[in-house]
C-alpha cells in the first residue's frame, strides 16, 4: 500500500519511516499514511534520518515506555 512507513515494530505499534541523511523527504502519502496511523490505530510514528538517527530515536522510544 503507498505510503506505508519502512519499518514496523510491533511491540510497541511503532512506524519508522527511513530517509536518507542528506536530502530525503517524506513524501504527501507518506505523511498521510502516518497521520492516519496516529489518529485512527492509536500507533507511533516517527522519521529518521539514516540508522544512526533511527538507532536513537527507538530507543529513546523505548526509554520513555519502559512500562511496556
Amino acid at each position: 500500500m503507498k505510503g506505508i512507513p519502512d519499518l514496523y515494530i510491533p511491540a510497541w505499534n511503532l512506524w519508522v519511516e527511513m530517509k536518507r541523511t542528506k536530502g530525503g523527504a517524506v513524501s504527501p502519502d507518506q505523511k498521510s499514511m502516518m497521520e492516519y496511523l496516529a489518529k485512527y490505530c492509536r500507533h507511533q510514528t516517527m522519521v529518521a534520518k539514516g540508522s544512526e538517527d533511527a538507532k536513537s530515536q527507538i530507543l529513546d522510544f523505548v526509554q520513555r515506555h519502559e512500562k511496556w
